[in-house]
């Protein structure tokens, strides 16, 4: 994920926070000032789980929730109510996309392309 971020994200020098989800878990990459403050996994059940931790995450790290950038990859649909929560709380809700420089078959093409940026961004790193 750090690979990742460095190759794909890390010119944008705005707090930015980056989660990708998996059906129970998180990992979350909390960027400051254009450093990384915290990489961490965590174990949710459900969607006040997930604002609680990304919540404590800026009060912890001194970041404003209404200014940081929250960009969300994975398991996550527009139009679900862990997206309705974290709009919620974050003005900046944006989901993952995959950059130019990496090509996806038709197949891909059919779904939300943020289920895989990450799994994607990462291989390009490997």
């Amino acid at each position: 994920m750090l690979k990742s971020y460095k190759m794909f994200d890390s010119a944008d020098k705005e707090d930015c926070i980056k989660v990708i989800f998996y059906a129970d878990k998180m990992v979350v990459l909390v960027v400051r000032q254009g450093r990384v403050q915290l990489i961490q996994t965590f174990l949710y059940q459900d969607t006040k789980d997930v604002a609680f931790y990304l919540l404590n995450c800026c009060r912890q790290l001194g970041m404003n929730q209404e200014g940081v950038r929250l960009l969300v990859g994975g398991l996550i649909d527009r139009q679900s109510t862990l997206s309705s929560e974290l709009h919620k709380y974050f003005l900046q809700v944006y989901f993952e996309d995959i950059d130019e420089s990496i090509k996806v078959t038709d197949e891909l093409k059919e779904l939300p392309l943020h289920y895989f940026s990450s799994i994607l961004k990462m291989a390009v790193c490997a």
